[in-house]
């Protein structure tokens, strides 16, 4: 038996043979070898590069809606509008407030200023009276009087210069100008003391030295009301209610551009937005529109009624005091009480209040009728000017003072009670706007999700 030769195993055939070469004759046919399984084929970065741009070149041609960037920009803008509208509200309720305050106490100086005038001349008037009979004025309490209403002036000039510290100075040297007039009259009475008429002459001439501390606690008295209703402070309320009708045309409006662009008409976010910024712009409104109220309530009645009146009480003082000092020294005449009178008759005129002006009227024609029938050089002349002209003149001055004081209070308490008024409606009117400002974010920002 034979045995047929080895035959080395036959090399594997490649991926380009399709069959086994065929068999040499005489050998045993050997069985085929199993097809090699084919290897993975691994791309190369090219195919992979090639491959993705083919996947991605379709959504490439595809073109982004432009809302997204609309709204983010409607939303960028609402939110400046509304936080400027909310600064204001904020600024708007602190500074008139402030404002009204400061005009109260304005109108307090002012008043006191002014009755430290008529003081200092009712003063004068007292020691004219006391002038015309030294010796009973000596035993009875007419020069006390005297001298306790100087001393009151001085008092009320401190007081001046504790509330309004700048004018100090200026107050200071009224003090000392007071004190020399006072010395004066001192020396004056000295002398009317033992019975000579120079005493009554030394006092005449004493009168020119209130002119210069007269006209100072004037022109004080005028920058004081020249502060009340003046400065930056008021005008931010009107600046608030304007920004406030802004946020809300700007709500509406931006409501509008959202329903077309999203095809979504309804906005809870957006119009509870545009919901409380109308009632922030009305809180506004209102508590501007309370101020300005105020403000020219007291600047066109009580207030001017106030001065008036202070301003008639102390031209009596001085008509009477012009009155004494001519029975004192008949060769001054009249002219001086003439020239009064006739002031004082405009200013009655300039009383808003009707009834106000027409009470003082009256008093003051029953003390110029007893003035007209009075003659300085009748024997009794000087006893007529402590008793019949005195009585109706001290009637105008009290009237006068009482008015003078009950409408002061009246223009401060009008615009303390505005100033209540402030700070709830500024706190409702802020609050309401920041609410507002988150209620617009909110809207817009759903919108912008349906777009992610």
């Amino acid at each position: 038996m034979s045995t047929a030769p080895m035959q080395a195993t036959p090399p594997q055939p490649t991926p380009a043979q399709a069959t086994p070469p065929p068999a040499t004759p005489g050998e045993a046919t050997a069985t085929p070898p199993a097809t090699a399984p084919q290897p993975a084929t691994t791309p190369t970065p090219a195919t992979r590069v090639a491959t993705t741009r083919t996947e991605t070149a379709l959504p490439a041609l595809v073109h982004p809606t432009p809302t997204p960037r609309l709204l983010r920009r409607l939303r960028t803008a609402l939110v400046v509008i509304l936080l400027l509208f909310t600064t204001l509200t904020a600024v708007a309720t602190i500074a008139p407030e402030l404002a009204l305050s400061s005009s109260a106490a304005d109108i307090s100086l002012g008043q006191q200023l002014r009755g430290a005038r008529a003081t200092l001349v009712e003063a004068d008037r007292k020691g004219s009276f006391a002038f015309l009979a030294p010796d009973a004025a000596s035993s009875g309490a007419e020069w006390s009087d005297y001298q306790s209403t100087i001393d009151q002036v001085s008092s009320m000039l401190l007081r001046a210069a504790a509330q309004q510290p700048d004018d100090a100075d200026e107050l200071a040297t009224v003090q000392t100008q007071i004190s020399d007039y006072r010395r004066s009259v001192d020396a004056a009475w000295t002398v009317a003391a033992t019975g000579s008429a120079a005493g009554g002459s030394q006092f005449v001439a004493a009168g020119t030295k209130l002119t210069a501390p007269m006209q100072t606690l004037a022109t004080l008295a005028q920058q004081s009301d020249a502060r009340v209703g003046t400065g930056p402070s008021w005008q931010f309320g009107p600046w608030a209610v304007a920004a406030g009708w802004v946020a809300v045309a700007s709500l509406v409006l931006g409501s509008i551009l959202v329903a077309r662009r999203t095809r979504r008409v309804v906005n809870i976010g957006l119009g509870a937005g545009l919901l409380l910024v109308l009632a922030a712009a009305a809180l506004a409104g209102q508590a501007n529109g309370v101020v300005q109220q105020s403000l020219s309530q007291v600047t066109t009645s009580s207030l001017v009624s106030a001065r008036v009146n202070a301003d008639t009480r102390l031209i009596a003082e001085q008509a009477k005091a012009a009155e004494d000092r001519t029975l004192l020294q008949s060769s001054r005449g009249d002219t001086e009480w003439s020239q009064l009178s006739s002031q004082l008759t405009t200013a009655l005129g300039t009383l808003p209040d009707a009834a106000e002006r027409s009470r003082q009227t009256a008093l003051w024609t029953t003390y110029t009728t007893a003035h007209t029938a009075l003659n300085p050089t009748a024997a009794d002349a000087k006893t007529q000017g402590r008793t019949t002209t005195l009585t109706p003149l001290v009637a105008f001055t009290d009237a006068a003072k009482g008015l003078a004081e009950q409408d002061a209070t009246a223009a401060t308490s009008t615009l303390n009670a505005a100033q209540r008024s402030q700070l709830p409606l500024g706190i409702l009117a802020s609050v309401a706007a920041v609410v507002a400002l988150f209620a617009s974010v909110w809207g817009l920002n759903r919108r912008l999700g349906e777009y992610a």
